[in-house]
């Protein structure tokens, strides 16, 4: 548990005289298995974000207040064969003119290990963000993928990956819809 700079501060400053709230609980309960759950507070006097939050999607019409609470939950499963992934976040932003907005966001992956570092794998990624935040710009995103990952060792690994990406963005009354494939490969290194 902790209490630190929130959403809003900068390297200089933070502008909310409150300090955000973290608490996170993570277990082992058998080899290889790693369960977890999270909570996070803030309150943003003028939902002005900071320079290290990285939102993308950052409602910056609305500078009126806004309290933040993120919820979470993972699980994750690496055995000798099977590779399981489950992360979770259930979002309120509360705000005087629209209330609460209730968001959600899901990411599950399973894979299978083959000779020990080939790993089909299967994906799903989804998240809504509901029209009555005025913290995030409203949008939806479905995405599913087939992919496949070489390791060359425990730090370093190549992933190709096909995904269906689909999303919505809704700005006053009137909806976007975009569907898409892509093909992506990407090569990682862990330190």
């Amino acid at each position: 548990m902790c209490a630190s700079n929130g959403i809003a501060s900068t390297d200089i400053y933070d502008d909310a005289a409150n300090k955000a709230v973290v608490a996170a609980i993570h277990c082992k309960p058998i080899e290889g298995l790693r369960v977890g759950i999270s909570y996070f507070n803030d309150y943003l006097p003028t939902n002005i974000t900071g320079a290290h939050v990285g939102h993308n999607y950052v409602n910056n019409e609305y500078n009126g207040a806004i309290n933040f609470e993120l919820m979470c939950a993972s699980l994750a499963y690496f055995g000798k064969r099977l590779e399981l992934l489950y992360e979770g976040g259930y979002n309120l932003t509360a705000t005087d003119s629209l209330g609460t907005a209730k968001n959600q966001s899901h990411f599950g992956l399973i894979g299978w290990k083959l000779k020990g570092k080939y790993v089909p794998y299967a994906l799903v990624d989804f998240m809504d963000i509901s029209e009555r935040d005025l913290h995030s710009v409203p949008f939806d995103v479905f995405k599913i993928g087939l992919g496949f990952r070489f390791d060359f060792n425990y730090q370093t690994s190549l992933k190709m990956q096909l995904e269906r990406y689909e999303y919505s963005e809704t700005h006053q009354d009137y909806s976007h819809i975009h569907n898409r494939f892509d093909f992506k490969v990407q090569l990682a290194y862990g330190f």
